[in-house]
Parts: structure tokens; C-alpha cells; sequence
């Protein structure tokens, strides 16, 4: 049953301050401070020396110039690794912070005396990331990617958002590197899965005491039954952290639209077994371009009564939200937007499929009405879905300007 559309009033809040750019970065919702974290990169103008031959009048010479400036085949394929950032948004003022130069990279983590440096925040270019609370701190995790010099890494890297500190844990050298993997944190574990050409998962668990971490798993391969997860996909854990649901991601870069007609994979974080699962109730036309997942509500269906039965008598269930990204129109057309689509799943623990529900039919014209290019869902606040965009024609000069509550 869908949701009434009484139930969901769209509030229009302007966002203030140093605004980031209009960008699909890595998005994070910090419940316990009422903040949005985002991790966003620019690419850095290279200035080109002039030639100190310029005027010269000879033909010749004139030839010999042109041999110089061309550039060779390295040359126009070197990776130029982009500068990242970090902007917090206050969600009570509705401002925006830029606190990338509060960032420092510490050697030793929580002593007193290692040194803090102003290094550069870690790259996340393809980096499998993750938010997530430890010792009653924020915390982005961050694992692989590209490094400074465009190679596929195995760098894990921690990101204190409390204490405004960073660095680099160690990693054998056995571990295999990974590009456009995901991520998840579930009771002190942390679990990586895919990425391009990578078919295995890996888990690290943190010591309470110690505050060290161990690979618990390193680099399995998945079972042959399931089927080729991709890239770009993402983990959500399920059922209070005892499973992982894993959502498809992209298998080629010649169609970037995600099939979710393909099954998903239920992962058990205890047996470390893999289930695949059918999602139905999903339009055959349906095209997704990106989406993000939640769990909009534990141990029961979203919407539904609460069970008469007794809690031992019922199966273990809960709701996902899945915000799924279209383009309304086409690029270069009049009124083109990124417009997001909200579908409910429901999920029953034992059960082989997945049933989809559009939270409400024709929010997505709602939100086209209200001309906002929204790209990003940053999760659940209390009873409200946060969506950030722009109002603005999309284009390089674009800022995160606006964002749109809706209230479940």
C-alpha cells in the first residue's frame, strides 16, 4: 500500500555559506551532531609556461616551436590527482562550513606527541567509503581507490570528523587493491566487498582495547552461485547488523544505468554465507542512473500496524528506502533535472525475495515543480528524508544551494 499524500509535506530550505559544488561526491549524515558531511574534490589549473620563443618570425623556427609544445602521449594520459575537501552542513542553520585546512594528518593517532601535519586530505578518486561512529566519535572510513599517482591502492585510511585528524593505517601487502569497492561498518567490522574486477570480500575488526585492526577475512572469493555483483554497488546492513544487503552495481562502463531486474545478495555476517534474492514490483522501464539505500524502519513494515502477535512469534522484517536518480529529460533540454523516485522494500528475514512499493506515485513531478536538481540523499533525520541539490542550471559554477525535507 502506498504512503497517502497527506502524509509527505516537501519543505524548501536555502542552504548559506561556503556552499561545495554541485558534484556526485561521498555524502554522510552525522545524526548525533545534526550535521551533512560532505567529501568533494576539485581538479587544480595547471598554468603552462610560455614559450620564450614566442615572436619569432622565421618560418622555421616557427616549426620547431610547434614540435616543442606539442605534448607526447604520457604527457596528455598523466593522471592529475584532484585536492579534496570537507564541508559540514549545519542542518538547524542551514549553513555550510568548509574545514578542510582544520585537518591534520597525525602519525600516531591519540598520542600526545605525534606530530600533526598539514598534508592534503587521502584521496577518495574510486575509494570505497563509509561513515560511522567509534569511541562516541565521527568517523569516515575509507578503503582503495585511486592513489597519487593513479594506482589502484589498498590504502586504508581513517578520518576523525570530531577531532579533525587523519591517517593512514597499515595494510599488507598481500591485500589486494581495489577500485570502486563498497563498504560497510557493523559492530566494530569492517566490510569490503567487489570492486572493478574483483569478485571477493575482505573484513577487519577493530579491537575494543586496543584500538588496532585485524583482517579477518582477507581477499575470498565469492561462491560461484552468486552472480557478478560489479562496481559501484552498495552494502547496507539489515536486520540490526546480523546481515549485509548487498545492491548491484555496474558491470561495464559502456551502460552507466544499474539494473536493478538483477538479484541481490544477502550476506551473513556471522556464517559468512551468501543468498541471493529477487526484487519485484519494480516497472520493467525502470532506468536508474545512481541511488542511495536506508533503512527507514526496523522490525517492521514502513506504513504498516504494529504485529498483535508476540515479538517471538514474529518473523524478523524491516523497510529499506531506496532513492533511485533519473534524468527528467535529456541533457540540453529545457528543464533537465536529476530527480529522484522513492521506493520502499520490504524485506522478510528467511524469505528469497524483496518487495518493492513506490513510497508515494508522482513525487517525482512534486519535486520537478519545485525546479531543484536534487542528486543526493543523505539518509534519515528523525522523521524526515533530506534531500540536497540546486536550484540552478547544472554546470561547472553550480553550488549545493537548497535542500528539500520530506516529512514521512
Amino acid at each position: 500500500m502506498d504512503v497517502k499524500p497527506s502524509k509527505l509535506r516537501l519543505t524548501k530550505q536555502k542552504l548559506i555559506g561556503d556552499r561545495p559544488p554541485f558534484q556526485r561526491e561521498s555524502f554522510f549524515f552525522d545524526e548525533a551532531n545534526d550535521q551533512i558531511v560532505v567529501y568533494w574534490s576539485e581538479v587544480e589549473d595547471i598554468e603552462v609556461a610560455e614559450d620564450e620563443t614566442e615572436g619569432a618570425e622565421d618560418e622555421d623556427t616557427e616549426e620547431v616551436k610547434a614540435e616543442d609544445t606539442e605534448m607526447t602521449d604520457a604527457e596528455e594520459t598523466r593522471y592529475i590527482p584532484p585536492v579534496f575537501h570537507i564541508s559540514y552542513l549545519n542542518m538547524k542553520t542551514g549553513r555550510w562550513t568548509k574545514k578542510t585546512n582544520r585537518f591534520k594528518k597525525v602519525r600516531a593517532p591519540g598520542s600526545p606527541f605525534s606530530k600533526r601535519l598539514q598534508d592534503p586530505l587521502p584521496p577518495l578518486h574510486g575509494a570505497a567509503a563509509t561513515f560511522c561512529r567509534i569511541e562516541d566519535q565521527s568517523v569516515i572510513l575509507l578503503f582503495g581507490g585511486l592513489d597519487a599517482d593513479g594506482n589502484i591502492s589498498n590504502n586504508f585510511y581513517i578520518i576523525n570528523l570530531t577531532t579533525f585528524e587523519w591517517w593512514q593505517e597499515k595494510v599488507p601487502s598481500s591485500v589486494e587493491p581495489r577500485h570502486e569497492a563498497w563498504i560497510t561498518f557493523v559492530d566494530n567490522r569492517l566490510y569490503i566487498f567487489g570492486g572493478r574486477e574483483r569478485e571477493s570480500f575482505s573484513v577487519l575488526e577493530l579491537d575494543e582495547d586496543t584500538l588496532q585492526w585485524k583482517w579477518v577475512v582477507q581477499d575470498q572469493a565469492y561462491p560461484a552461485s552468486i552472480p557478478m555483483l560489479g562496481y559501484v554497488g552498495g552494502a547496507l546492513p539489515v536486520f540490526n547488523g546480523s546481515q549485509i544487503l548487498l545492491f548491484p552495481g555496474l558491470l561495464s562502463d559502456d551502460n552507466e544505468d544499474v539494473d536493478f531486474h538483477r538479484p541481490l545478495v544477502l550476506f551473513d555476517v556471522v556464517m559468512h554465507e551468501f543468498t541471493t534474492l529477487t526484487l519485484r514490483g519494480l516497472p520493467p522501464s525502470l532506468v536508474i542512473v545512481a541511488y542511495d539505500m536506508f533503512v527507514v524502519s526496523h522490525n517492521r513494515f514502513f506504513g504498516a500496524t504494529i504485529p498483535t502477535k508476540k515479538q517471538s512469534e514474529v518473523e524478523p522484517c524491516c523497510s529499506l528506502l531506496l532513492v533511485t536518480w533519473d534524468t527528467w529529460g535529456g541533457p540540453g533540454t529545457e528543464g533537465y533535472r536529476l530527480v529522484p523516485e522513492l521506493i520502499v522494500l520490504d524485506l522478510l528475514k528467511g524469505q528469497d525475495t524483496i518487495q518493492a512499493r513506490y513510497l508515494q506515485p508522482g513525487l517525482r513531478s512534486r519535486l520537478r515543480k519545485r525546479d531543484v536538481s536534487t542528486w543526493f540523499s543523505c539518509g534519515l533525520r528523525g522523521q524526515q528524508i533530506i534531500l540536497v541539490g540546486s536550484d540552478a542550471t547544472v554546470d561547472e559554477e553550480t553550488h549545493l544551494n537548497v535542500c528539500i525535507k520530506i516529512d514521512l
